[in-house]
């Protein structure tokens, strides 16, 4: 969440819930399907398992998901913003 502040908080907004977050662009529309990228955990078997589920849910259904460890989740959700939205995270 940081890091969408920093480099994005003009065009992007959100919420989160306990265990998921959800980004869309601004402004949001007032009716209609809204384009938005979902972070939540991967439900699994294994009870060790830390991996994160970023999802892009389009208003086209072009949807687009991937499964990674969580590790990865910060650098992946940039690239799916990247390409559905052309927003670049600020370097750091």
């Amino acid at each position: 969440m940081a890091s969408i502040r920093a480099s994005a908080a003009d065009r992007m907004a959100g919420f989160m819930s306990m265990h998921d977050l959800a980004v869309t662009t601004t402004p949001v529309p007032d009716a209609g399907p809204i384009d938005v990228i979902w972070v939540r955990p991967q439900p699994s078997e294994d009870p060790d398992s830390q991996d994160v589920l970023i999802e892009h849910r389009a208003p086209t259904s072009w949807d687009d998901r991937i499964v990674r460890p969580a590790p990865e989740a910060v650098s992946l959700f940039w690239r799916f913003v990247r390409e559905k939205w052309g927003i670049e995270a600020l370097e750091r």
